[in-house]
């Protein structure tokens, strides 16, 4: 059997990219405003990539199948 269940998470996602980018950043050897432009770019080059399964940036749908023991995130556009 197959099931969908949607979640809505406000701020998580916007919570996950700045802790990653942090500790992309965290040996970052530049100027402070190097460091906030890479920040920038990073934050907004990963949060495009995650809007392919997250929406608006806190829903997200997740398929579980019973049979083959899976549970994948579906892409918006299947939604």
């Amino acid at each position: 059997m197959k099931f969908r269940m949607m979640m809505k998470t406000p701020d998580c996602l916007d919570m996950a990219i700045e802790d990653a980018v942090g500790s992309m950043l965290y040996d970052f050897e530049g100027d402070k405003d190097a460091e906030e432009d890479k920040r920038i770019e990073l934050t907004q080059e990963t949060k495009e990539f995650a809007e392919k399964w997250v929406k608006w940036s806190e829903y997200i749908t997740i398929e579980f199948d019973t049979e083959a023991k899976t549970a994948v995130v579906v892409p918006v556009e299947e939604w």
